[in-house]
Order: C-alpha cells, then structure tokens, then sequence
C-alpha cells in the first residue's frame, strides 16, 4: 500500500496543494529580495544566503514532496533565477556604494590637503609679516 503523502488527512482531505507550493516559492523570493536590498551584507555572503534559500526549497519539495512533482524542476529553475537577479541587484548597488565611498574619501583627501596648504600659507604670511 502507497502512502500518498497528499491524502493524509481524514477522509482523503487535502494536506498539500500546489498553491502552498507556490506561496513558499513566493515568500522565499520575497525574504532573498528583501535581504539583498536591505540587508547591510556584502555579495559573496548573499551567495551562501541565496544558495541555503535554494537547498531549503528544494530539500522542502523532495522531502515532504510536491503536489505537482513535473513543475518541481521549473519551480527551482525559476527560484535560481530570481535569486540571480536579486544578487546581480545587490553586487550593483554595493559598487555604487564602494564608488560613492571612494569619491568621498577622494574628496575628503583634498579638502584636508587644501587646509594643510592654507594653514602653511597663513604661517608664511605671518613669518612675512614680522620681517
């Protein structure tokens, strides 16, 4: 006798459905985007986030199963898919970070050279006005 993972409730209720599937899928996409975006991480550690989030969906679908088991492979090509666009987002916002922040050092760099140079100026000046 088989044990469909599927009707395991009382008289033959349905424990699983496809939509509980794709709400997981969704609710993953969600909390990767989410911790991409937000979350002051740099991009090889999103990478082992990302990877962890994948494994947990797919270990989810072949360990409790899945009502549709022929859309598991396009329900892990699409979750691979979307946490590659959600990493590319978070590599390009982290180099427009890191170029911003070069710029401000650069920027900083100058002005206290700029202040160096007036100060020694000033103290030209002053050497200048005693003789």
């Amino acid at each position: 006798v088989a044990l469909d993972r599927w009707q395991l409730g009382n008289h033959g209720a349905t424990v699983h459905d496809a939509s509980d599937e794709s709400r997981m899928l969704l609710a993953l996409d969600t909390a990767m985007t989410a911790i991409c975006l937000i979350g002051p991480v740099r991009v090889q550690h999103l990478l082992l986030v990302l990877t962890f989030a994948v494994v947990v969906f797919m270990l989810n679908s072949c360990i409790i199963g899945t009502p549709l088991a022929a859309s598991l492979k396009d329900n892990v090509i699409t979750l691979v898919t979307l946490a590659g666009f959600a990493l590319t987002g978070a590599w390009q916002h982290e180099r427009t970070l890191r170029k911003e922040w070069k710029q401000e050092q650069a920027l900083q760099a100058q002005e206290s050279e700029l202040q160096g140079a007036s100060s020694m100026a000033r103290g030209m000046r002053a050497i200048a006005d005693r003789f």
